[in-house]
């Protein structure tokens, strides 16, 4: 009775899996509009990468691997997904690391891996670096502060109330509050941020949003002062940039003098250094903002 109990189970995971120790197909897209080979790119230039790929065991996709490799440093941003297939898109500006090393791979539920494939952005040796925006005294204030909106955009450099900024949902790329919950006390996030449904307490928050944009950060503790302000190009902000994926969704705990860096999901770079902060959940912060311009 064992062995038969044995074998219906073996044959019902067979016709599941029917070949279960395939490793699943992946491929660069190649089309116009995409970069599929070796490529010498100049400093920030955008290229776009698009990868295919889908099970060949019968068992679905439920990982897919992205690495890169800069200045020796190798950054991993693996996400989960459930799928006999999957189209990925990646749009990535050049670095300043001479060669800038991209791998992708995926694996599916059996713990099949595909190959890997490989894609080096070689930067152009006379290329430059890029102008930037400086916006110095920029005041948000918490969500409880009725002066001072908590909403920033950088395209447009406009302060939003929430009822605004609900109306100006594709222009808002941060925010500010204060948050007593998680202990994050004062905190920089943007609209696609997990945020606590009780910071604003509105029908109107960026939770219930159509369009939440996504920047994410990295505290840059060792970098001073005075550097940041010296700073006139981009070479400090592309030297101390990050791989979208790898940042924090929040800034949080911010003091007078912390420094971050910051990545937008569509690509723009930046710093900001907090210049002043006061109150709780009705006070404010004051930042200086270095930006790439477009």
């Amino acid at each position: 009775m064992l062995f038969f109990g044995a074998l219906i189970l073996f044959e019902a995971c067979s016709k599941d899996n029917p070949n279960p120790g395939l490793q699943p197909e992946i491929n660069l897209i190649v089309a116009s509009g995409y970069t599929s080979t070796d490529t010498v790119l100049s400093i920030n230039q955008q290229v776009r990468i698009g990868i295919q790929a889908h099970s060949r065991s019968g068992a679905p996709i439920t990982q897919f691997t992205a690495i890169t490799i800069q200045n020796g440093i190798t950054s991993v941003v693996d996400s989960g997904l459930f799928s006999e297939g999957c189209s990925v898109s990646k749009q990535i500006s050049k670095s300043a690391a001479d060669v800038e090393t991209w791998k992708f791979f995926v694996r599916d539920r059996n713990g099949n891996t595909s190959d890997t494939l490989v894609i080096n952005l070689i930067k152009d040796n006379n290329s430059g670096y890029g102008q930037i925006k400086t916006i110095s005294g920029l005041t948000m204030g918490a969500q409880n502060n009725t002066q001072t909106g908590s909403f920033y955009s950088i395209l447009h450099e406009q302060i939003y109330m929430l009822p605004m900024a609900f109306l100006h949902q594709e222009d808002c790329d941060l925010l500010y509050y204060f948050d007593p919950i998680e202990t994050d006390a004062h905190t920089i996030a943007s609209p696609g941020a997990n945020l606590d449904a009780s910071v604003y307490n509105s029908n109107e928050a960026p939770m219930y949003w159509e369009i939440r944009r996504t920047i994410r950060f990295e505290k840059q503790s060792d970098l001073t002062e005075e550097i940041f302000l010296q700073s006139t190009n981009d070479s400090l902000i592309l030297a101390r940039s990050f791989v979208f994926g790898t940042g924090k969704r929040k800034a949080k705990n911010l003091d007078t003098g912390h420094i971050y860096s910051f990545v937008s999901e569509q690509g723009q770079k930046g710093l900001f250094l907090v210049t002043a902060r006061e109150g709780t959940a009705a006070g404010s912060v004051q930042i200086t903002l270095k930006i790439q311009k477009p």
